[in-house]
């Protein structure tokens, strides 16, 4: 395969360009991390991305936790826990997200 197409095939590769933003532009940063577990969904909200592994992200919390919510179909409220880290497979995350920082008026 030739230098350019070796650049090319690293262009198109989805989990290169996911990390390599991720590690851009939400290393360090406050984070909510949406993922699927099982027949369920999670988000882990409020946790800093300390850790880009091979096939994971590790979210730790700052001073107090994040908190970690179940969302289960049928039930009207997720489920809430609180975690003080919390290790994430890259292939079961739906996205990222760095939160908003609040307005003076809210």
């Amino acid at each position: 395969m030739s230098e350019n197409n070796k650049a090319e095939a690293r262009m198109f590769n989805p989990f290169e360009n996911f990390t390599g933003r991720l590690d851009k532009e939400f290393q360090c940063k406050v984070v909510n991390v949406e993922y699927s577990c099982g027949n369920c969904c999670k988000k882990a909200v409020g946790g800093i991305l300390s850790l880009i592994g091979k096939d994971f992200i590790e979210l730790t919390a700052d001073d107090d936790s994040i908190d970690v919510l179940t969302f289960v179909a049928g039930v009207d409220k997720p489920f809430k826990q609180r975690v003080r880290e919390i290790l994430i497979p890259l292939d079961n995350i739906c996205s990222v997200q760095r939160a908003a920082k609040k307005k003076c008026d809210e």
